[in-house]
């Protein structure tokens, strides 16, 4: 009776956490989805463009997700601990860190991005289409430093409906906007991809305005001069000392992707095309677990906090085999409509057959790919296990998945089915080596004890 009582009280507060987080990052992938429909009508060298372009966005949001990633697994653990003024703190911090970042990247897209976008292609078109884009998404950028801070901080303490809500109609708006300025609907003038950027970088401000007003009905999350005075050294080491390989993890991982996006680039504005699509289908393949990840981390963070280990390693199993259960589910459904889903994209039919050949290897692997996503953010970093976390993804991206990418692509080659194949070699090991790592129950820390 108590187990049962037990799996009740797991199954609703998983279910109140990771819906709202998921409801949200799939409302957001349909509308990337969307966003992706409208600029391929612009043509292959647009959709080529922007996705080269939105990659390139994608590593400062990878910046922002470490640093706040990191920052959230302490956050759930000092709520788990009752401990406020400690999550005041490492807002500071977190706002702090975003900020630089945020500046660097605003000058960078702002001085140098036909640059930027010469590093990936040598198409002049795609070149001055992107740099167009990237010049525009500037208004944008310094919005996210602030946002990612409140949102992370919010859920750690459990608080997600209102803020998915808040995510959710920002997406909308910005989505909605880029449409009317892209086509120059209402009697505006045209603007092309000038206009998505646009449009995306004006509801980041509307985004931040929403997100203020809602945390400043949680008085105790705000941090105030006496919270940032009170960070002492040991404090501030530890947070570094755990936080900066979740960083470096997430800039590796970014990089590599980069590095496969920089391949597909070079093999073709067709094949940049596909690569561009299939990523906008992938994001809706994995939506489901990047939430279930970010429950999981607050569900075993807050036990960890606690105390209570045992709660923690038992829960997070559960997930895990939700995941991999789930991720069967959504395979079986993304083969089933995988045409109809390609249909919506007007691109050449090159282009089409390589995003399906790319996309059938996709569907069998997803089910490995949900679980390493649930494991790595989820358990291994909710409990401080950051460390190993990065040491395995090094090893298994940058070791063996880049340069076998690299050569099946440039010295043997190979067919584009060849190509995914090895660019997702790393996905199985680290599905192996994770597993291994979570049995052995080495990535509980409590962070709280060390933390002063």
């Amino acid at each position: 009776m108590k187990d049962m009582v037990g799996d009740r009280i797991f199954i609703t507060k998983l279910f109140v956490l990771a819906l709202p987080i998921v409801s949200q990052n799939f409302f957001e992938t349909l509308m990337y989805l969307v966003n992706n429909i409208i600029i391929a009508k612009l043509g292959d060298s647009s959709i080529a463009a922007v996705g080269i372009a939105t990659q390139v966005m994608f590593i400062l949001l990878v910046f922002m997700f470490g640093i706040n990633s990191g920052a959230a697994m302490f956050v759930a653990q000092f709520y788990g601990a009752g401990d406020f003024k400690s999550i005041r703190k490492i807002s500071c911090i977190t706002l702090f860190a975003g900020n630089i970042f945020g500046i660097m990247f605003t000058i960078a897209f702002i001085t140098m991005p036909r640059f930027i976008m010469s590093l990936f292609t040598k198409d002049l078109e795609v070149i001055d289409i992107g740099s167009a884009y990237l010049s525009y998404s500037a208004i944008g950028i310094l919005p996210i430093a602030f946002t990612f801070a409140i949102i992370f901080c919010l859920r750690g303490v459990g608080s997600v409906r209102r803020v998915s809500i808040i995510l959710g109609i920002s997406t909308a708006i910005g989505v909605s906007l880029a449409y009317i300025l892209i086509f120059g609907r209402f009697g505006l003038k045209p603007m092309g991809v000038r206009g998505a950027a646009l449009g995306l970088g004006l509801s980041r401000w509307l985004e931040l305005l929403a997100l203020v007003v809602l945390i400043l009905t949680k008085r105790d999350l705000i941090p105030n001069i006496g919270d940032l005075r009170d960070i002492s050294a040991a404090f501030l080491s530890n947070f570094i000392k755990k936080t900066v390989p979740v960083i470096l993890n997430e800039i590796m991982w970014v990089l590599g992707i980069t590095a496969f996006a920089v391949v597909y680039a070079r093999l073709g504005t067709d094949i940049c095309a596909a690569a561009n699509v299939f990523l906008s289908i992938e994001k809706l393949g994995v939506v489901v677990f990047w939430g279930l990840a970010q429950a999981c981390a607050i569900i075993v963070g807050n036990h960890i906090g606690a105390g209570d280990t045992s709660k923690a390693y038992k829960d997070g199993g559960r997930i895990l085999l939700l995941s991999f259960l789930l991720a069967f589910i959504i395979s079986g459904l993304l083969f089933l409509f995988r045409n109809q889903i390609l249909g919506l994209f007007d691109i050449s039919q090159s282009a089409r057959d390589s995003a399906l050949v790319i996309l059938n290897i996709f569907i069998l692997l997803l089910p490995i790919k949900a679980v390493n996503v649930i494991n790595l953010v989820g358990v291994l970093r909710s409990g401080g296990d950051t460390k190993f976390a990065f040491i395995m993804e090094f090893i298994v991206l940058w070791l063996l998945a880049v340069p076998a990418t690299y050569y099946t692509a440039f010295f043997l080659g190979a067919s584009l089915g060849l190509i995914y194949l090895a660019e997702t070699s790393e996905e199985v090991l680290k599905f192996l080596i994770g597993l291994k790592r979570y049995s052995s129950k080495k990535w509980m820390n409590d962070l709280t004890r060390c933390s002063c």
